[in-house]
């Protein structure tokens, strides 16, 4: 399996290639006018079979839209996570203005998970930070969005809508069989750090 990070801002998207296989997890922030360059430096995006949403703020979001617009790549988004990539129609002019703006152009999900997953890929449902984060699960590797957060350590998320599921899903996410842990802020770590990150927070 091949695995190259594409930065937006502070946000990791990762692109997975694996059996044959090409997905993208996360699109990055609308504001980052090269996001789409450094995605076409590392793959050609019609080879992109899916574009995996671990969640629906802006910062996950921002290219969907153009992704599914230029080249044709589906999103699947967990569906409590709905009406946060659906905002007011007059945000798109700024998005496409190009001011530095947090807003997206609106999109519909082609999918909505667990559908559209190809069989080898496992979403694995993390409410807390928004009620519908998914991470996703592919051989080995745990692709986490903002379940877990890894600056100077792992660490649960700054925020979250629901503090107490965000802390129950990080148990849950601990207890998976894996090795690798590619958070969206921050960098890989081993699973490892996550077990004793658990281990902290259930004595706490």
């Amino acid at each position: 399996m091949r695995i190259h990070r594409i930065r937006s801002g502070m946000t990791n998207c990762w692109l997975i290639q694996w059996s044959g296989r090409t997905l993208l997890v996360d699109a990055g922030i609308a504001w980052d006018r090269r996001f789409l360059g450094r995605l076409q430096r590392a793959v050609d995006p019609h080879m992109i079979e899916l574009l995996f949403l671990t969640h629906g703020h802006t910062d996950h979001i921002g290219h969907a839209a153009a992704l599914q617009e230029h080249y044709g790549i589906p999103a699947a988004l967990h569906p409590a996570d709905l009406a946060l990539v659906m905002p007011p129609a007059q945000d798109i002019g700024a998005v496409r203005s190009g001011r530095k703006t947090e807003k997206h152009a609106p999109f519909s999900p082609a999918f909505l998970v667990p559908d559209g997953l190809p069989p080898s890929a496992t979403p694995i449902p993390c409410p807390g930070h928004t009620a519908g984060s998914c991470a996703l699960l592919v051989e080995d590797c745990l692709f986490a969005g903002d379940a877990v957060m890894s600056f100077l350590r792992p660490a649960l998320p700054g925020y979250s809508e629901n503090p107490q599921a965000a802390r129950d899903s990080l148990l849950r996410l601990a207890r998976l069989d894996c090795s690798m842990i590619y958070p969206a802020h921050g960098r890989p770590f081993p699973m490892e750090r996550l077990r004793h990150l658990a281990g902290k927070i259930q004595r706490s």
